[in-house]
C-alpha cells in the first residue's frame, strides 16, 4: 500500500530480458466491483512479451472511444472489445482513428518515446509548457484531432496540457524487440 500527504498518481514498471511494460495503477476509491480479466497469448515465433494493464471495473465502462494508431507496429493492430451483456459495436476503420487537464509521459531508458494526444483544441496543448509544431490528424466523424509527438530518447518525465480544453495521451516507446505503452498518468481531474 503507498499513502501520501498530498494527491500522487502511480505509473507501475517491470523489465525482464526482452519484454517491458508499463501500467497506470488505479487509485483504491476508483476500485470496482466487477472485473473482467484479459489474458493475450503470443502467436507464432514470437519471443513471448507480457502485457500488464488494470483495467476499469466494469461500472466505470463507457460507450465511446478513439483507438490510435502505432505506427511502429507493422504486422497488424489489434483492438479487444468486452462487453458485459449483449450489446451492438460499430467502428470506423480506414483512416485510424482515437481517444478524452494536465498529463504526465514518462519516457524510458534507451527507449525512442513519444506522445499519441487527443485534443478537441489543438491549438491550446503544450508539451513541457512550449507549444510545438504538431502534425494534427483529424479524427473523422468527430471534434477531435490527433498526433504522435517524438521526445527526446531516454528515461524523463513531461507534461502534455490543454487549458480548459480536454486532451487524451498515452506515453510509447520502443526499442530493438520491445515496446511499452501506457494511459498517461493525469495530473488533475
Amino acid at each position: 500500500m503507498i499513502r501520501s500527504s498530498k494527491l500522487i498518481t502511480i505509473v507501475s514498471s517491470n523489465q525482464k530480458k526482452n519484454s517491458i511494460d508499463t501500467s497506470l495503477v488505479y487509485p483504491v476509491t476508483k476500485l470496482g466491483q466487477e472485473y473482467y480479466v484479459f489474458t493475450p497469448s503470443a502467436t507464432g515465433n514470437s519471443n513471448c512479451q507480457h502485457v500488464f494493464e488494470q483495467l476499469l471495473p466494469v461500472e466505470r465502462w463507457a460507450t465511446h472511444f478513439f483507438i490510435l494508431p502505432l505506427e511502429y507496429q507493422v504486422l497488424k493492430d489489434s483492438v479487444y472489445v468486452f462487453a458485459s451483456a449483449s450489446t451492438r459495436v460499430t467502428g470506423q476503420f480506414g483512416e485510424k482513428s482515437p481517444f478524452a487537464i494536465d498529463l504526465k509521459a514518462e519516457g524510458m531508458e534507451d527507449f525512442s518515446n513519444y506522445a499519441l494526444i487527443v485534443a478537441k483544441d489543438i491549438k491550446k496543448v503544450q508539451f513541457d509548457d512550449k507549444h510545438p509544431s504538431f502534425k494534427w490528424k483529424p479524427i473523422l466523424r468527430t471534434e477531435y484531432s490527433w498526433t504522435r509527438f517524438v521526445y527526446e530518447k531516454g528515461r524523463g518525465h513531461h507534461t502534455v496540457k490543454s487549458p480548459g480544453a480536454p486532451i487524451g495521451v498515452y506515453s510509447v516507446g520502443t526499442v530493438n524487440k520491445n515496446s511499452y505503452g501506457a494511459p498517461a498518468a493525469c495530473g488533475r481531474e
